[in-house]
């Protein structure tokens, strides 16, 4: 990317998902309990010997990160005028 003269950097992330309109109690449930498994050292060390970086947090911070990377990649997308092929 740098070579095409775009100074950025790239990374991958996952995360889980659920339907749409789920009652927040159930959200809530769901993420505690994600959560507490992702934060045990011996889950941490697992996959951190995997080379992942292990955040977990509120579902806000899920949503902050997938507004901060469209704005992102949409900038980059538009500023490079790139376009999907079908």
């Amino acid at each position: 990317m740098k070579e095409s003269g775009y100074d950025i950097v790239g990374g991958v992330w996952e995360a889980i998902f659920a339907p749409a309109n789920l009652p927040p109690e159930i959200v809530a449930k769901i993420n505690s309990a994600i959560d507490s498994f992702v934060r045990k050292p011996e889950t941490k060390q697992l996959l951190g010997d995997f080379g992942f970086q292990v955040n977990g947090g509120p579902p806000s911070r899920l949503v902050d990160q997938i507004m901060q990377d469209r704005a992102k990649w949409a900038k980059i997308i538009a500023d490079g005028n790139i376009k999907a092929e079908l």
